[in-house]
């Protein structure tokens, strides 16, 4: 079975700032594309993010209003085509973002992207078909845009002094794909065959032991190093935390049932996040996992064991679950 899934295979690229105008602190302005791994199964959804960093000593502002789409260009068999553009967009976080966006010296903003592929024809190397649909290795750019419009102006009032035009272009970046094999190969297969996403809530009902199923179950967990510490913390002592989402359950109605806010979702995470380290213990998010699985035995009082868990992340040094763990931590006086 031939997959039809391209993982982006990098761990940090950084790019130069083209001339685009006189930008204060602009030549010093980065932008970074980081991936979480170096391979993924074809079918896996990519996680790849994109970073404005400010390299300079002063600070530098964005508006999303003024952020262009992004360029992509991809290196297929020798040549390169020019992908459909998409539109970058500030990721919101847990503080609601200005419409000027401050990034001080040494400091990053993450923005979003709408995913790295080529949702149209891209000339006789596709012949019509997505990118992703056709094994290889391939090699990718990109570039994105900040352009000032003063019509605008009006709406924003005056721009500050450290914002202007700027363009930045990233290096070239390799692509590669890994196949799956064994039951994942088989999970694979099945939800093409049945017309469903490999990470889908039918294939995690059919093939529980499957990669994609256990794909599916860390994004059911959340992702708990993006919220703020403080507001978990918060929601715990109101008996909010973990809110209440739909799982997968083969018995349930069309595949789902309803797991309740708090203790009840505490105990689903700690059962299937922890046969998710059982089951695929070189997981690529488990860092992730062990943390919502050691908050949720603070949800439910236990906090011998949830202490035990999250001084183990807090020692891993360097990592942003660790470090979340840490201020966690400190925050419960233990």
């Amino acid at each position: 079975m031939r997959c039809i899934a391209i993982a982006i295979a990098l761990t940090y690229v950084l790019v130069t700032a083209l001339p685009a105008g006189a930008v204060h602190g602009s030549e010093e302005l980065e932008l970074r594309l980081v991936s979480t791994r170096r391979t993924q199964l074809c079918g896996e959804p990519s996680d790849v993010r994109l970073f404005l960093v400010n390299g300079g000593a002063a600070k530098v502002y964005v508006d999303r209003a003024f952020l262009g789409p992004l360029h992509i260009e991809m290196e297929m068999k020798g040549e390169w085509v020019e992908c459909a553009q998409t539109q970058l967009a500030i990721l919101p976080g847990v503080r609601a973002m200005a419409q000027w966006q401050q990034i001080e010296p040494g400091a990053e903003l993450l923005i979003g992207v709408g995913g790295f592929w080529c949702p149209r024809d891209a000339g006789p190397v596709s012949r019509g078909r997505d990118w992703r649909e056709i094994p290889g290795d391939y090699k990718l750019r990109v570039e994105a845009s900040h352009r000032i419009d003063p019509v605008d102006l009006e709406r924003t009032g005056p721009a500050p002094a450290g914002a202007g035009d700027w363009t930045l272009r990233s290096r070239i970046v390799d692509v590669s794909v890994e196949e799956p094999t064994g039951v994942d190969a088989e999970a694979f297969r099945w939800a093409k065959e049945h017309g469903h996403a490999p990470v889908s809530v039918e294939v995690a009902n059919e093939f529980p032991s499957s990669y994609y199923a256990a794909f599916l179950t860390w994004q059911l967990l959340l992702t708990i190093r993006d919220s703020d510490p403080e507001y978990v913390k918060g929601g715990i002592e109101k008996g909010q935390y973990p809110p209440w989402r739909s799982v997968p359950d083969p018995t349930g109605s069309n595949g789902w049932r309803s797991v309740s806010k708090g203790e009840d979702m505490a105990r689903w995470r700690i059962e299937q996040g922890e046969r998710l380290l059982r089951e695929h213990p070189d997981f690529p998010y488990g860092r992730d996992v062990r943390l919502s699985v050691a908050v949720s035995y603070a949800v439910l009082a236990q906090r011998e064991h949830a202490t035990r868990l999250l001084r183990a992340l807090a020692g891993e040094k360097g990592s942003p679950e660790g470090q979340w763990a840490e201020r966690f931590l400190a925050l419960q006086g233990w």
